[in-house]
């Protein structure tokens, strides 16, 4: 984890991924987080980066509402 004066930093670049509308910009979102963290903290990067395709494909299947529902219909 990187220490707490980096870490509102790290939480913008990761926002930016989250809340990217398309695919591209995610996808520019992801590099600029890897080519700004990478050499301080590459181990974090790796994380991020080394199943992206996975994190992307959960971004794209988030609700059109923007919430969640959390019960079953009866």
């Amino acid at each position: 984890m990187p220490p707490k004066s980096v870490q509102p930093a790290a939480k913008r670049a990761l926002a930016e991924i989250r809340d990217a509308e398309e695919q591209g910009a995610r996808q520019a979102a992801v590099k600029a987080f890897a080519d700004e963290v990478r050499a301080k903290w590459p181990k974090a990067v790796d994380k991020i980066t080394d199943k992206v395709d996975e994190l992307l494909a959960f971004y794209d299947c988030r609700p059109s509402t923007g919430h969640l529902k959390t019960h079953q219909p009866d």
